[in-house]
């Protein structure tokens, strides 16, 4: 099973359309940034981004698991801030 971490990795390797960026942005390695993305292909057993040497772009499989993936964990981070409990 892939991690919160690998999940938050993907997501903004999408946003930023590279992996240097998404590294950046998440003030990770582009190696940990890379592995992560990988680590969780591997898990779904599925190539999620198509890899150039300037850009990253997702698979059709890819922008569909993006779709989903960002409204949970848009939903975890809701539920982190504790604020659905004031309602």
């Amino acid at each position: 099973m892939a991690s919160l971490n690998a999940y938050t990795a993907y997501v903004a390797v999408i946003e930023c359309g590279s992996l240097t960026a998404a590294a950046r942005r998440l003030g990770r390695s582009l190696q940990a940034v890379s592995r992560l993305l990988a680590d969780l292909e591997k898990a779904l057993g599925v190539q999620l981004v198509a890899r150039t040497t300037r850009s990253c772009r997702p698979t059709a499989a890819g922008e569909r698991f993006y779709e989903r993936i960002r409204t949970v964990l848009a939903d975890i981070d809701l539920a982190r801030t504790r604020s659905w409990l004031q309602r």
